[in-house]
């Protein structure tokens, strides 16, 4: 197998479809041709990819991005939190439709977050601490998490490469729009 042109490596704090998805996008491919591409596997076979990963899916996404297995492995929410419950989790649905060149993400998500990473030019990523089912509100902005776009609440929100600086924005599937179109309001001192 031929590595991929562009590796990012694993963010601290990032869940594995979320690395995948920032894989996926900066390479031009969604997360299911990824899948093929590196092991040939189906996102049907696939239970969960965040937690209890199987072993030559990291073996063969780790040599096709030049990155050592065990850093790889680091990013399963099973090495990030070990003692917690799998009931915790929540499910990662791969099954979401991965339309116009896009991964999308079903894990809720923090709108202020990425409108911060937008505005700061880092790259945005899906946080472990959303991925736990009792994680309602963003730790850091105490703003509600949503998997769906916080201006038409229809679309899932996806991961791309602008096509103008090539940096990675989170858009609606629906709209279009960017899901960090805008910070928290000013709420003035208390």
């Amino acid at each position: 197998m031929k590595p991929l042109p562009l590796a990012p490596r694993p963010i601290n704090g990032e869940i594995f479809s979320s690395w995948m998805a920032r894989v996926s996008a900066v390479n031009g491919l969604t997360i299911p041709e990824l899948l093929k591409y590196a092991c040939d596997i189906s996102t049907s076979r696939l239970r969960n990819v965040d937690r209890d990963v199987p072993r030559p899916l990291i073996t063969s996404l780790a040599q096709a991005c030049r990155i050592p297995q065990d850093s790889l492995a680091e990013v399963d929410l099973c090495a990030q939190l070990p003692y917690t419950p799998v009931w915790l989790f929540l499910p990662a649905v791969l099954h979401v439709p991965n339309g116009y060149r896009r991964s999308t993400i079903s894990i809720p998500s923090c709108h202020v977050c990425f409108w911060e990473h937008e505005n700061q030019g880092t790259p945005p990523y899906w946080k472990t601490e959303w991925s736990l089912a009792l994680v309602s509100r963003c730790p850091k902005h105490l703003v509600l998490l949503s998997a769906n776009c916080h201006h038409c609440h229809l679309g899932k929100l996806a991961l791309l490469a602008h096509p103008k600086h090539r940096r990675l924005v989170v858009r609606c599937t629906s709209c279009f729009r960017a899901c960090a179109s805008h910070p928290l309001p000013d709420l003035g001192e208390a």
